[in-house]
């Protein structure tokens, strides 16, 4: 098994344990999240620098951030500290993702998963916003305008873009077959 695979693997045990200290709003929460956040990064990097793809880091990867972001997106929107529509939207996008992978494995027999540069920066954001949130969980509540109302505005767009251009991507790659 890869270093890479290791490490997405890690991030998958350890967003439970993530979830339960959010939950609990245990104080070491940002500090959880920081080592989850990086390791997205770091098995993409070794996975490239070391020549390691596979398609199983390929398919363990996407499914790591979806479970992180899924549920933190859940947990934080349960909790009232950012809007449930974010946490809908998020849910939406990864619904339409995997739906349309899924339909387009069925009809077409192809397995490759191809990110989108508007997917890739919409994951970035949802990540980045998530670790705003975190050390500053009432900020989305403050009358005035600060850093994290912007990056949840910034967020939704790239979430939303990225809906619309995987929708298109989709459609294209399915006329094909019809």
């Amino acid at each position: 098994m890869t270093l890479a695979n290791k490490i997405t693997i890690s991030r998958i045990i350890i967003t439970p344990v993530f979830i339960i200290a959010l939950l609990q709003q245990w104080p070491i929460t940002v500090f959880l999240y920081i080592p989850i956040m990086l390791s997205d990064f770091l098995d993409g990097f070794f996975a490239r620098i070391k020549k390691q793809q596979t398609a199983l880091g390929a398919f363990l990867d996407p499914m790591a951030d979806r479970l992180l972001l899924i549920f933190t997106f859940l947990t934080l929107s349960h909790q009232k500290i950012i809007p449930e529509w974010m946490f809908a939207l998020v849910l939406s996008r990864d619904i339409l993702v995997v739906a349309g992978w899924s339909l387009i494995f069925l009809i077409t027999n192809r397995k490759e998963i191809s990110p989108r540069f508007t997917g890739k920066t919409a994951v970035i954001l949802q990540m980045f916003f998530i670790l705003f949130i975190l050390i500053n969980p009432a900020s989305l509540r403050s009358p005035s305008w600060n850093f994290e109302k912007i990056l949840l505005y910034l967020t939704t767009v790239a979430t939303a873009l990225s809906i619309i251009d995987y929708t298109v991507s989709g459609t294209r790659k399915l006329s094909k077959y019809a």
